[in-house]
C-alpha cells in the first residue's frame, strides 16, 4: 500500500516481516474477523502507533475497507476518483464492467465469424493421449449425461 505517513509504513513492514518469518499466519490463510469469511489482509484497528504495530485483525477487503470509512481515514474524494482513473486507463481487461446489450449486440457482431483459434491445426499424438488420461475415470452427474446425450442426437452425423 503505497503511503507517505511514515508510521504506516512501519506497521505495514512490522506485519510483512512477521508474516514472512512464519511467526503471524498469512492473512489469507484466516478467517474475517467481522464476517467469518476468507481474510484478505490484516487492519492496525488500534491505529498506526509504534505500540500497536502488532495489534491487528484478520478482515476481508469489504470489511477493512468499510473500517477504514468508519474510522475517517478513506474518503473517496475526486482527486482520489482522478488518480484512479488515470491509473486504470491502461486496463484491458474491463472486470466488473455492466455493458448494455446495444454494446453486447455490437461486441458480438464484431466477433460474430471470425474462425477460432484452432481452425485447421491438430494436437500432436502425445497431446492426445494427455487429455485421455485427465478424462479417463471422469464422474459425470445424470443431468450432465442426459445434456451430452441431447447434444449429440440434435448434431448430424
Amino acid at each position: 500500500m503505497p503511503t507517505h505517513r511514515p508510521e504506516v509504513k512501519a506497521a505495514h513492514w512490522a506485519i510483512s516481516n512477521r508474516t514472512r518469518s512464519g511467526r503471524l499466519p498469512k492473512a489469507t490463510t484466516l478467517k474475517c474477523f467481522d464476517c467469518g469469511e476468507r481474510a484478505d489482509g490484516y487492519d492496525h484497528y488500534l491505529g498506526y502507533a509504534p505500540e500497536h504495530h502488532l495489534d491487528v485483525q484478520p478482515v476481508c477487503a469489504s470489511c477493512h475497507r468499510q473500517r477504514t470509512i468508519r474510522r475517517g481515514e478513506w474518503v473517496a474524494t475526486d482527486k482520489f476518483r482522478e488518480a484512479h482513473s488515470r491509473r486504470m486507463l491502461g486496463n484491458k481487461i474491463a472486470v466488473g464492467v455492466r455493458r448494455t446489450e446495444e454494446h453486447k449486440k455490437i461486441i458480438g457482431d464484431l466477433r460474430r465469424g471470425k474462425p477460432g483459434p484452432m481452425l485447421g491445426k491438430k494436437f500432436s499424438a502425445e497431446h492426445r493421449r494427455k487429455i485421455s488420461e485427465s478424462n479417463k475415470g471422469r464422474i459425470f452427474s445424470a443431468e450432465h449425461r442426459a445434456a451430452i446425450s441431447a447434444a449429440k442426437r440434435k448434431k448430424p452425423t
